[in-house]
């Protein structure tokens, strides 16, 4: 993961209003990332700085278990996807980045796009997770086991 990745989730995380779970770090990760990192990717820059940036490691192996296993659980509203329609016929996905009472910032894989409200026809936004389930499974049970270990380490 490179420095300016991790600056860029550090900045995003920063701004998070609820606590730092795992599946809100790995969602932010994988936002910054344009969602080009792959699990594996995702779990290796989630090892890098979950000490730093959540603490977890006091929280024990159930937490990890919880978020890992089912990253819908909670997720954090700045890391919720959003659709928009357009008059003009585009359909944009994003995480809001700025919202005021005449336009909307949405940051997409590619850049930030500021829509006019008046041009917006449609609004939805994604009750799942950008980190996706099963990332466990494309690990064996040794690499899960010791992933799970140092997670939990302090």
């Amino acid at each position: 993961m490179s420095a300016s990745l991790i600056d860029r989730v550090r900045e995003r995380l920063a701004v998070e209003s609820g606590p730092l779970r795992p599946n809100v770090v790995a969602a932010a990760i994988r936002a910054e990332s344009g969602g080009v990192l792959g699990d594996t990717e995702v779990l290796s820059s989630l090892r890098v700085l979950q000490t730093e940036l959540t603490g977890a490691g006091k929280n024990g192996i159930r937490y990890f278990l919880e978020n890992i296993i089912d990253p819908n659980a909670v997720i954090g509203s700045d890391f919720r996807m959003t659709t928009i329609d357009t008059k003009n016929g585009d359909v944009i996905s994003g995480l809001v980045l700025n919202e005021t009472p005449s336009a909307l910032t949405l940051r997409t894989t590619a850049e930030q796009v500021v829509i006019a409200k008046a041009d917006i026809t449609a609004r939805a936004t994604s009750e799942k997770s950008l980190m996706p389930e099963g990332l466990l499974e494309s690990l064996s049970e040794r690499e899960q086991i010791e992933l799970l270990k140092f997670l939990t380490s302090n």
